[in-house]
């Protein structure tokens, strides 16, 4: 038995922990995540040459989000896709893991 379990106030037994991490963390995958669309923002940079990275995501830490256009090269271009397929990749195996 843990050391809470046996508490003698009448209140404690009513007591849950408050968990707004797990809460948030919820909130950002089901709602933030799902229900933005941030390939409008490549979609659009795309049909005038530029690329686009994100710098910094709210979803990540950061107080803002902020993200970088340029126009790319050829070479940039492939560079860029590479590492974007990549990521694609990696993201799926975390969200496979069980």
């Amino acid at each position: 038995m843990a050391h809470w379990e046996h508490r003698d106030e009448s209140t404690w037994k009513d007591f849950e922990f408050n968990q707004p991490y797990a809460k948030g963390l919820k909130r950002l995958k089901e709602e933030v995540l799902a229900k933005t669309d941030f390939d409008a923002a490549q979609d659009h940079a795309k049909r005038f040459g530029f690329e686009v990275r994100f710098d910094s995501t709210i979803p990540a830490g950061a107080e803002t989000c902020h993200f970088t256009m340029w126009q790319a090269s050829d070479e940039e271009r492939e560079q860029w896709q590479l590492l974007t397929e990549k990521l694609e990749r990696k993201a799926l195996r975390v969200v496979q893991e069980p």
